[in-house]
């Protein structure tokens, strides 16, 4: 994946101690990490890194708003984020991802670039089913016209005129 200077960390320049980065996601980011979960928002990012001599680890707080496209309706809109990742930097020969929080970079290469892991936070952080939140009133906040077509395509069951062959399964299953 290609690095992107403003969210690479080069540990060689950090000293054997805590540092903390904060970032303020916005257009930018989102123009370079774009993704069918999300058109826009602004997240800020905090990330403390505390380096070792063994290692390094990377403790991300994210938190912010993400312009999501709801499931019902098709409307965009903003979906609160809030999540915290930590995850570990291991030296070794060359670049690879031991574990989803272990990640082993060489010594030659002596960088992370941190916005593909908060790329991946933040898919992970949405939830899977996105739906406007409910109003006030305790009406859908999704749009009403939307609805309303959905409404003339919802599928009821009809009671009365059924198949008699059902009805005789249906028998057979009640008396087990």
């Amino acid at each position: 994946m290609k690095k992107h200077g403003a969210y690479v960390v080069r540990f060689s320049e950090l000293k054997e101690d805590t540092e903390t980065f904060e970032y303020i996601l916005e257009e930018t980011f989102f123009q370079i990490f774009t993704s069918p979960e999300w058109e826009s928002g602004k997240i800020r990012a905090v990330v403390t890194v505390a380096k070792r001599a063994d290692g390094i680890t990377l403790d991300f707080d994210l938190n912010g708003e993400l312009t999501v496209i709801c499931d019902r309706c098709l409307d965009a809109f903003p979906n609160k984020v809030s999540t915290h990742q930590v995850l570990f930097v291991k030296y070794g020969q060359e670049e690879e991802e031991l574990d989803a929080n272990v990640v082993v970079v060489s010594r030659e290469e002596n960088q992370v670039d941190l916005g593909r892991f908060i790329y991946e936070y933040l898919v992970l952080a949405l939830p899977v089913r996105r739906v406007h939140p409910e109003l006030e009133n305790g009406h859908a906040g999704c749009n009403p016209e939307m609805l309303e077509k959905l409404k003339k395509h919802i599928v009821t069951e009809e009671t009365g005129s059924t198949d008699p062959r059902w009805d005789e399964l249906k028998k057979l299953m009640d008396k087990n």
